[in-house]
């Protein structure tokens, strides 16, 4: 656990100083950081298995929102020279790329279903209340994104995150 958090500490601090206005690799730390919450807490509490469920979630599902935080500070990305995907790709191509994260939870949620390492229920959950609502929210992207749109899909993606923790919490 002490590894983990010292790691976390030298990870955050390089991404603060010197990653955050990068290309991909900022975006991929900060995803890392909040997977790696679930890895501390699976060490703590012996339950690495099934923290490492929630840490893959984690990872994917803030590396979308990451993305779309990009997506909505691109124009002060582009006055401060940063290199964000977004402002390299553009506000559009940035939620094709992020389908890709999006396929990555969706084939993960499969995989722990016909694995039987979540049951129907959870598996039904999953589907019903965090992969469609995700899929709805990226589309939505695809047709309409001004920085307005970016931000309230952010902030409708935070309750979506919490849903998914909840459907853990009181299932697995």
């Amino acid at each position: 656990c002490v590894g983990v958090a010292i790691f976390n500490t030298f990870i955050l601090f390089f991404y603060a100083k010197s990653f955050k206005k990068t290309i991909l690799f900022g975006n991929l730390l900060v995803a890392y950081s909040a997977g790696s919450a679930f890895i501390y807490g699976g060490l703590v509490n012996n339950n690495f298995n099934k923290s490492l469920i929630l840490a893959v979630f984690a990872f994917y599902y803030t590396l979308i929102r990451e993305f779309i935080k990009d997506a909505e500070d691109i124009s002060g990305d582009s006055k401060y020279n940063a290199r964000t995907l977004a402002v390299v790709l553009g506000k559009k191509s940035i939620v094709w790329v992020s389908f890709v994260p999006f396929f990555a939870i969706t084939a993960y949620t499969f995989i722990l279903f016909f694995s039987h390492a979540v049951s129907v229920f959870t598996f039904t959950a999953l589907l019903l209340l965090v992969i469609i609502p995700l899929s709805l929210f990226l589309f939505y992207l695809t047709q309409k994104n001004t920085i307005s749109d970016f931000a309230v899909i952010s902030k409708y993606m935070k309750i979506d995150m919490f849903i998914l923790l909840l459907i853990f919490f009181l299932r697995i």
